[in-house]
C-alpha cells in the first residue's frame, strides 16, 4: 500500500502539528497545516480512485466512498483551499481565571458602663481580634487555563464535536476504515 499509505502518514503528521499550532494559539501555522492535511488526506482518496480507474473498477470504488459525509465535506474543503480560498474558519478562545488572595478581618470590642447618674465607671477593652485566611505573604494567588478551538465558518460552535480537530481526527478514522475496505475489495493490494 505504498503511496496510499504515505500519504496517509502525510496526513496524520500534519494533522498533529494541527494540533500542536492549536495548542501554542498559533493561528496562521494552523491555517497552513490544515491546508497541508486536506491535501495529503484527499489524496488518499484520489489514489485509489486512480487505481480503480486503471482496473475499470471505479463503481467498486464509488460504493466504499458512498454518501459518506466526513469524506465528502473535506473534500469540498480540499476543493475550496486548493481552488478558491483559504479555507475560512474562527477562533475561539475560554480563559478561565482563578484568584485567592488573602483577607486579614480586625475587630476589637469596647464597653463602656455607666452609672444611673450617667457618670461613666468602666471601659472594658478586648483586644484586637485578627483573623486571616489565604497565602501568609499577601501576595495572592492568580492563574488562568485558557483553551482554544477553531472551527469551520459554516459549522456550529457551539457543538464540542464540530471543531476542526474532532472533525479532522474523524477524517483520519474515516480514511482508515477506506483503506481497510480498499484493500478488502481489491482496488489496491501495494
Amino acid at each position: 500500500m505504498g503511496e496510499v499509505k504515505d500519504k496517509f502518514d502525510e496526513a496524520q503528521f500534519f494533522y498533529g502539528h494541527m494540533v500542536q499550532s492549536c495548542n501554542e494559539d498559533s493561528v496562521t501555522e494552523f491555517r497552513y497545516y490544515l491546508s497541508a492535511f486536506l491535501s495529503a488526506a484527499r489524496s488518499v482518496q484520489l489514489y485509489v480512485e486512480t487505481k480503480a480507474k486503471s482496473t475499470k473498477r471505479l463503481k467498486d470504488h464509488n460504493k466504499l466512498v458512498g454518501n459518506n459525509p466526513i469524506l465528502g465535506y473535506f473534500r469540498e474543503k480540499r476543493n475550496m483551499s486548493i481552488h478558491c480560498t483559504k479555507v475560512p474558519t474562527k477562533q475561539k478562545i475560554e480563559i478561565q481565571m482563578r484568584a485567592s488572595m488573602a483577607l486579614s478581618i480586625q475587630s476589637s470590642i469596647e464597653i463602656t458602663k455607666y452609672d444611673r447618674d450617667g457618670k461613666l465607671i468602666e471601659v472594658l477593652r478586648r483586644e484586637p481580634l485578627k483573623k486571616s485566611s489565604g497565602p501568609k505573604d499577601n501576595s495572592g494567588d492568580i492563574s488562568s487555563t485558557q483553551t482554544f478551538s477553531i472551527y469551520f465558518n459554516d459549522r456550529k460552535e457551539a457543538d464540542d464535536d464540530e471543531d476542526v480537530l474532532t472533525l479532522g481526527q474523524r477524517y483520519i478514522d474515516e480514511l482508515q476504515r477506506f483503506i481497510a475496505e480498499a484493500e478488502q475489495f481489491g482496488l489496491i493490494n501495494e
